[in-house]
């Protein structure tokens, strides 16, 4: 019997989850899953990764023609002013060495500066606002919190995709990520209280961040 063949229907494609599986979904979830097991405290290190990220970071906003001194005038001229959840000099003086030190942590924070500061396209709305830039940054802070790394530079990013988020009416995500973002911070605020006075710390800073943008 010759068979015939006919077109899958939308329906049909839907029904079928193996299609999704299959094809180029599954790639993508074991190389998340094994990124945020190499950034897991406690797993044995991958140095090939670690190393790879700032320069991927630095690639990408090299690709939209910026650079670190760029992005961090930027970004402390305009949100650091409101928001002053970053203590620059410290900031100005790690970012000097972000290409030979690997710090992954650091990197992400500088993608998350970056993505804060972009302007609007012409037709400013949450599809626009859901750019490859956002995904980026959110799904490297996203590895890093479920990896378990808590940094204050984790935190930081995190509250920067928070802002991110409310400014442009991703509101659900806004609440979840800001969720996400305090419990880490309180969890630091315990530690870090027991060892010196809070309001003189950078951490200091980030809490009342926390607590301004919370409301």
């Amino acid at each position: 019997v010759q068979r015939t063949n006919v077109p899958e229907t939308t329906s049909q494609r839907q029904a079928s989850p193996a299609s999704s599986v299959e094809g180029t979904s599954l790639p993508q979830v074991q190389t998340a899953s094994k990124l945020m097991q190499s950034l897991a405290d406690g797993s044995p290190r991958s140095p090939s990764i670690e190393a790879n990220i700032p320069a991927q970071v630095l690639t990408i906003l090299i690709s939209h023609g910026e650079g670190v001194p760029s992005v961090t005038s930027t970004y402390f001229r305009t949100i650091d002013v409101w928001l002053p959840i970053i203590e620059r000099e410290k900031c100005m003086k790690r970012l000097e060495t972000i290409g030979t030190d690997h710090n992954v942590d650091l990197a992400s924070l500088l993608l998350c500066m970056y993505l804060v500061t972009r302007p609007p396209g012409n037709s400013p709305g949450i599809k626009e606002m859901q750019s490859s830039i956002y995904f980026e940054a959110k799904s490297l802070n996203t590895a890093l919190t479920g990896a378990g790394r808590s940094s204050i530079e984790v935190v930081q990013g995190a509250l920067l995709i928070s802002l991110y988020e409310q400014g442009h009416g991703m509101v659900e995500a806004a609440q979840l990520t800001m969720a996400v973002c305090s419990r880490m911070a309180m969890k630091m605020k315990v530690e870090i209280e027991a060892a010196t006075n809070v309001q003189n710390t950078e951490f200091g800073l980030l809490w009342w961040g926390i607590i301004t943008l919370d409301r």
